[in-house]
């Protein structure tokens, strides 16, 4: 998912300085896969995330994206 990500971020150019931040931070938190999602040039990104490491996930990308950026940040989650 990781490769995706990069792949449609460099080689196409689709994404966006929050979106790659967001994927960064999820490998940070030892995520399993972050990609974007969606039509690009902004959007959002889908999250492969192990329950033990959801909690942290969540308050580590809030923390760190509300840190760095103005957008409103929205998550929703499914099992």
């Amino acid at each position: 998912m990781y490769e995706t990500h990069w792949g449609m971020s460099k080689d196409y150019e689709v994404s966006c300085e929050e979106l790659d931040f967001l994927a960064e931070v999820a490998e940070e938190c030892g995520v399993t896969g972050s990609r974007i999602m969606g039509g690009g040039f902004g959007g959002c990104t889908i999250n492969l995330v192990k329950d033990e490491l959801y909690d942290n996930f969540i308050a580590t990308a809030k923390e760190k994206f509300n840190a760095k950026n103005t957008a409103t940040n929205r998550r929703f989650t499914t099992s």
